[in-house]
């Protein structure tokens, strides 16, 4: 049982008490070890009143707050601290998924071109295989999803390379590609109630099915880059260890 953690017994339970940190990564690991060890019957998170109340109204309690009552109130200190710490946490989160979102894909990048200059015919493999995986996957994506053939020819060719920029995919140009070709009608709109009552339905409908090529080719392409990628990684240590 980790340090931060407390074993408490009362009335034939047992609780455990995890000291945390809001914006703290190893508090995050620490609660998810945690549950996954213990496998609880409940969890529960403590706040203090001001917490919780602020959480629960989000901004709306300091936003609709007279600023005469607050200093009256002396509560001046308080308003700056809940300003700098909601500030921190939503700079940390974003910090987090931005460096999420780039991260693994410069990393892949970086792997791909080390091992072309480092071995030409392991990286011209790596280079191979990224883009074989990342089409392929995403044109069945579309396939799957009846897209129409330029819908299928433009997800594999944009793959590989949307796979490398968080800010595009290849669902989208799917999606735009599959709208541009089969535009939806107002009919399709109107039946999508009527349509979306079966799977093929959904496929039937332009808008829905627009929609469904969008996430599929997503989830495909990101399949296949975690595949792809963990092919890249394990030659890219081989070299990297000789």
């Amino acid at each position: 049982m980790e340090q931060n953690i407390i074993k408490l017994n009362y009335k034939e339970k047992e609780i455990y008490l995890i000291k945390t940190a809001h914006v703290s990564k190893t508090s995050v690991e620490d609660v998810r070890n945690a549950y996954e060890e213990i496998k609880p019957d409940s969890i529960c998170i403590e706040l203090d009143k001001e917490r919780y109340s602020s959480l629960k109204n989000k901004d709306d309690k300091w936003r609709n707050q007279d600023i005469t009552k607050i200093i009256k109130d002396k509560k001046v200190g308080l308003l700056l601290a809940n300003i700098i710490l909601s500030s921190f946490q939503r700079r940390m989160a974003k910090s987090i998924v931005s460096l999420f979102k780039w991260g693994i894909p410069l990393l892949i990048l970086f792997m791909l071109i080390y091992t072309v200059f480092a071995n030409l015919n392991t990286g011209l493999d790596n280079i191979k295989n990224w883009v074989l995986w990342n089409g392929t996957a995403s044109a069945i994506g579309a396939l799957l999803c009846k897209g129409h053939p330029l819908t299928i020819l433009v997800s594999f060719l944009v793959a590989p390379f949307t796979s490398l920029n968080p800010v595009l995919s290849a669902g989208l140009f799917a999606a735009l590609v599959e709208s541009y070709i089969k535009k939806p009608k107002v009919k399709d709109f109107e039946d999508i109630v009527i349509d979306t009552d079966s799977p093929k339905g959904f496929l039937k409908n332009r808008v829905t099915r627009i929609l469904i090529i969008f996430i599929v080719v997503n989830v495909c392409s990101s399949l296949a880059t975690f595949i792809s990628g963990a092919g890249i990684l394990d030659s890219f240590i081989k070299i990297f260890t000789r």
